[in-house]
């Protein structure tokens, strides 16, 4: 359902994200116990966007768990050309609303993803 929406070398992801996301990619983390997630059939797209959800609602860290769901996901999609995630000002309110949705159901998962997917993945075509 989530195919590759961008087509970029590995070396214009990086690009890209120094070039729109250096605010923002600020903190790391050493993630494990996720394999689950990485080794699906999934497009690396849907993966990375499940790892931010996963991450996200399972608040595993004391403080900053969205920023480093967000860097986590925009770590599998910079490594598979795949684009940037980043919820922009003008569109925060939905993106908190959707998300205070999804960690009172479950269901409400894929609503989030395709407003994340639609709305926040940002990227170019590459002209191979």
């Amino acid at each position: 359902m989530f195919e590759k929406k961008y087509s970029m070398t590995q070396e214009e992801n990086v690009f890209w994200a120094k070039r729109n996301l250096v605010d923002y990619i600020w903190k790391s983390a050493n993630l494990e116990a996720i394999s689950s997630i990485l080794s699906s059939d999934r497009e690396w797209t849907e993966r990375a966007l499940d790892l931010m959800l996963y991450l996200t609602k399972s608040q595993l860290f004391y403080d900053g768990n969205k920023r480093i769901a967000m860097l986590a996901a925009n770590k599998l999609l910079i490594q598979h050309g795949c684009g940037v995630l980043s919820v922009s000002q003008d569109r925060l309110e939905k993106f908190f609303t959707l998300l205070v949705s999804y960690y009172e159901d479950d269901t409400r998962a894929e609503e989030l993803k395709e407003f994340l997917y639609n709305e926040c993945l940002d990227g170019f075509k590459s002209m191979k």
